[in-house]
């Protein structure tokens, strides 16, 4: 009987899990891709109805357009997907927040704005802030993505 040696294929290895156009990698990146697809379809943006105690709808859109992905491979065997919102607010669109009153930045100044229910622009010393309801479109969007990619 013959002896069968196994040779490893290190390079080939290497290549198919642990870098970005290995087969791993690939795998990660379309899994990303989903999931990066499914977080803009959920995120905030105009013309999707209001998630707010006040019912009204003050959306720009910049949320849903910041939505970006990337894949990280350290080349240790750590292959990483990521989907994030560049905005700082997003944290309070996630989280939510308490009712909170605003305040100028300097003292003694107003706040001006238009105001939507009196129909015109306001200024004013303070605002008295409903708060806002948690919006977690990153979460909800990595269960649907994650499901599209089953």
């Amino acid at each position: 009987m013959a002896d069968v040696t196994f040779v490893p294929d290190v390079a080939g290895w290497e290549h198919a899990f642990k870098s970005r156009t290995g087969m791993l990698g690939q795998f990660m990146w379309d899994l990303t891709d989903d999931v990066a697809s499914a977080v803009q379809k959920t995120a905030p943006g105009p013309g999707k109805p209001p998630i707010n105690r006040t019912g009204i709808y003050y959306g720009t859109g910049a949320t849903q357009r910041s939505i970006g992905m990337n894949l990280d491979a350290d080349g240790v065997g750590e292959i990483e997907g990521h989907v994030y919102a560049v905005p700082s607010y997003v944290k309070f669109v996630i989280h939510g927040t308490a009712p909170h009153i605003i305040r100028p930045r300097k003292p003694g100044g107003r706040l001006k704005f238009f105001w939507i229910r009196k129909g015109r622009v306001v200024a004013l010393p303070f605002v008295k802030h409903p708060g806002t309801m948690a919006n977690d479109f990153l979460g909800r969007g990595l269960k649907i993505g994650f499901k599209l990619s089953s």
